[in-house]
């Protein structure tokens, strides 16, 4: 019974090895991009703060910077997604 026992724990925890969805250096790059992404965002917030005086040009410029954020999230979140399917 205690063999048995041994035997369906070393299979089990085997079985989780097998199920690792990240590898160190992707989780590291996952890392690098949220820090990259935080600094591009606090970068655009400043400049929308302190460049732009006239009313339009400050929202033309935060949609401009909101979609190229949106745009860098959604490739980033492409490469995650590429990277737990390997």
């Amino acid at each position: 019974m205690k063999k048995i026992f041994a035997l369906v724990f070393t299979v089990l925890l085997m079985g989780q090895w097998a199920l690792a969805e990240e590898t160190v250096g992707e989780k590291a790059e996952k890392t690098g991009n949220d820090i990259k992404r935080g600094a591009v965002k606090a970068g655009h917030r400043t400049e929308e703060a302190i460049k732009t005086p006239d009313k339009d040009a400050k929202r033309r410029a935060k949609v401009k910077n909101r979609v190229k954020e949106a745009e860098t999230r959604t490739e980033d979140k492409a490469k995650e997604i590429g990277n737990k399917i390997d």
